[in-house]
């Protein structure tokens, strides 16, 4: 049964992941289905600045701490 929950957790956190990463891109982009249709609708959207190199590896780097942090808390916990 603990698999089962763990596997529902990873689908959970992919699921979460790939909202994350989607919806900001469908929001910049939302209009443009009406400006491509005849619609002379124009507006003014703010684009969102890219996430440059260094950002980047400062996000991964902290994922990754996260990720080993969590698993020697765990490791350690089941140890004694």
């Amino acid at each position: 049964m603990r698999h089962v929950f763990t596997k529902l957790s990873v689908a959970g956190i992919a699921a979460l992941t790939t909202m994350a990463t989607a919806l900001p891109a469908i929001a910049q982009d939302r209009f443009t289905w009406l400006t491509q249709s005849g619609n002379t609708h124009t507006r003014n959207y703010t684009r969102v600045p890219e996430i440059d190199v260094t950002a980047g590896l400062a996000a991964v780097a902290v994922v990754g701490a996260l990720l080993l942090l969590t698993w020697e808390l765990r490791r350690r916990r089941n140890k004694g």
